[in-house]
């Protein structure tokens, strides 16, 4: 009897091994399954910069057949401006104003890779929020913030940025002007009366709140300068040719994405600082000049 038992217990233990080592192989063929899903990549910060203009495969938006400025929308997703950079695009619905102003920080950071001291910064790690309805929490304070940080109206005199709601076209255009070409003019600020007649024969333009006509108007003008010639066409380019801007009308995301395809340098005179688009963030380095 000892030695059949014996070889009883060997047996279990043999299988006992086994068992344990088929276990930890189909352990680890499970964890390399999971490791490799998408869902397991890192995904980047929506608040974070792209690292550089790095074109990603021509994207394929479903929905952009008949729309107005789709090759600009293209340009923007192989910058990794838009995420996803394929799939539905949902052209005609109305953009957040976090989705705008993070799609402005990306897209500023992507153009401006070139010269990195032209780029508006995402708010450092440990900063305060300044807006009450966007903590430090919020997955765009990053963007937020660092707007706000370097100086650009975008918020509320109440101190609120209402993140989820839709931004309105004439609240798109001064953010825009406001990074293009810096603060408005101080002369217009103080003679809204100049301000709005300065801005284009649009027959609603007196409809354009007094809190953002400035900043329209004097960007505007700087774009123009002695020429009369625009380098930034923010308005065509967006709009296209318009009688009314109707500025209360929420922007919707082709709209805005026209919007933030070229960007200007936030200096005085565009005409010796010309602006910059995706196109040219695409296109091939320029050579450094020798100093």
């Amino acid at each position: 009897m000892m030695p059949i038992m014996r070889r009883l217990t060997l047996s279990l233990l043999v299988a006992l091994v086994l068992g344990a080592c088929s276990h930890g192989q189909t352990t680890t063929q499970t964890t390399q399954s999971v490791s490799a899903s998408p869902a397991a990549l890192p995904v980047t910060s929506p608040t974070a910069p792209p690292p550089s203009p790095s074109p990603s495969p021509t994207p394929a938006f479903s929905d952009l057949d008949g729309v107005a400025n789709a090759s600009l929308i293209d340009q923007l997703a192989q910058l990794q401006v838009l995420w996803p950079p394929s799939g539905p695009f949902f052209p005609g619905k109305p953009i957040l104003r976090r989705e705008f102003v993070r799609w402005l920080m990306h897209a500023d950071a992507a153009i401006w890779a070139i010269d990195p001291s032209k780029q508006i910064r995402p708010a450092l790690t440990g900063s305060k929020a300044f807006f009450r309805d966007v903590p430090v929490t919020d997955p765009d304070f990053g963007a937020i913030e660092g707007m706000h940080d370097a100086g650009i109206a975008i918020g509320f005199p109440d101190k609120s940025f209402r993140p989820d709601r839709p931004i309105t076209r004439e609240e798109a255009l001064a953010i825009k002007a406001y990074v293009d070409c810096g603060a408005p003019d101080p002369m217009l600020a103080d003679d809204l009366a100049q301000a709005y007649y300065e801005l284009p024969t649009w027959r609603d333009k007196h409809a354009i709140s007094h809190a953002y006509v400035a900043a329209i108007a004097s960007c505007l003008l700087q774009d123009q300068g002695t020429t009369g010639v625009s380098t930034l066409d923010t308005i065509g380019r967006t709009f296209g040719a318009i009688v009314a801007l109707d500025p209360r009308r929420p922007l919707n995301r082709a709209e805005a994405a026209a919007m933030i395809w070229k960007i200007g340098e936030q200096k005085p005179d565009l005409n010796n600082f010309p602006p910059r688009s995706a196109a040219d963030a695409l296109g091939p380095s320029p050579t450094p000049q020798p100093t």
